[in-house]
């Protein structure tokens, strides 16, 4: 998932609860071809925070 701010159209890669994910993630996810289904590794992706890793349970 994506969020996006409608006064400067920045976009960045967002976990389910809309926590954003780290720059790396954001940027290779918005030059990727968007496919219809998750791709192999989306799921360790969502775990790359952008302010530190994901907490551990």
């Amino acid at each position: 998932m994506f969020n996006q701010t409608t006064i400067n159209s920045r976009t960045w890669a967002v976990d389910a609860s809309g926590v954003a994910l780290s720059d790396t993630v954001t940027t290779r996810w918005l030059t990727e071809t968007c496919p219809r289904c998750p791709a192999e590794g989306d799921e360790n992706d969502r775990k790359q925070f952008k302010n530190g890793p994901a907490l551990q349970t």
